[in-house]
């Protein structure tokens, strides 16, 4: 018993762990994008347009918050998740996310389907 345990318990960390290096390659990969699309959009905006002052300065710090925003939410919080600090993943959500990538068999069986 103690040994299938100890099975489970490593099978669910490296599920965790792999939950998390997915979450942090993704929120590298819409990081990157962002920054890259945000950054020709606000040049050719600001070449094209010739603004003010003030619009230069709201299109500068909404570009700096949004990239910041991407940043900590889809970076640094599973990067924090991986190392084990702070929020993990809770039970449920693991249940629900394993529950997408492997397939299980339902013990009841479907109204719909036929005997």
């Amino acid at each position: 018993m103690s040994d299938t345990l100890h099975i489970l318990l490593r099978k669910i960390d490296r599920f965790i762990r792999r939950y998390y290096a997915n979450q942090l390659l993704k929120g590298l990969i819409l990081f990157g994008a962002a920054l890259f699309i945000l950054s020709i959009l606000f040049i050719g905006l600001e070449y094209f347009g010739y603004f003010s002052t003030n619009v230069r300065f709201t299109l500068f710090y909404a570009f700096i918050l949004f990239n910041g925003f991407v940043l900590v939410k889809y970076v640094i919080l599973p990067l924090l998740g991986m190392i084990r600090i702070g929020k993990r993943i809770s039970r449920h959500r693991l249940r629900v996310c394993s529950g997408n990538t492997i397939p299980m068999r339902s013990r009841t069986r479907s109204p719909m389907s036929s005997s």
